[in-house]
């Protein structure tokens, strides 16, 4: 397939919304074109994000397809919710087949995680998905990140106030 075949192929991806259709139709694209040109359609697939896609992936190496189709993933495919992580939980507690030492550290492990996932799902959504995006380990991680993004988000407010001030005619009375 010739990169003109491939670019037209290829839809603008904003998020979760259409992030399958996005990522099947990249993953024939890539398949399908020539090794040397390999590089040029990856620039062309990032040119291809917008919106909640291209905020996810702005921090992230997206030289290689294979990386881009995990950030995008990440960021919106459906994690384990934190129903699933009490059931774990329950399991884990009431379980025949682990040592007593095993399960309390398959709760703890279990605790951490369903702490980082209300953690991250409780915030605001420009601060949810740059988390989602960062993908944190761990809630101490979590919360840096987000005390991170929060600053940017403040100075990028600021910055668009100023410049509306800036650019608001200025007429005088008389």
């Amino acid at each position: 397939m010739d990169i003109d075949k491939a670019t037209t192929l290829i839809p603008v991806c904003t998020g979760a919304k259409n992030l399958s259709e996005f990522i099947n139709t990249c993953d024939i694209a890539v398949k399908s074109v020539d090794k040397n040109i390999l590089p040029l359609l990856i620039k062309i697939i990032n040119s291809k994000l917008a919106g909640n896609a291209l905020e996810a992936t702005k921090y992230w190496d997206t030289e290689k397809w294979e990386d881009i189709k995990s950030i995008l993933k990440g960021a919106f495919e459906h994690r384990e919710s934190e129903r699933t992580l009490t059931i774990g939980l329950n399991f884990a507690h009431g379980s025949k087949d682990m040592s007593e030492k095993e399960s309390k550290v398959y709760i703890k492990k279990q605790l951490k995680n369903q702490a980082l996932i209300i953690f991250v799902n409780g915030l605001p959504k420009h601060l949810n998905l740059a988390l989602k995006a960062r993908d944190p380990k761990t809630l101490e991680t979590a919360m840096q990140f987000a005390k991170d993004e929060e600053m940017e988000h403040n100075a990028n407010l600021q910055m668009d106030k100023i410049n509306k001030e800036y650019k608001k005619p200025k007429f005088k009375r008389k």
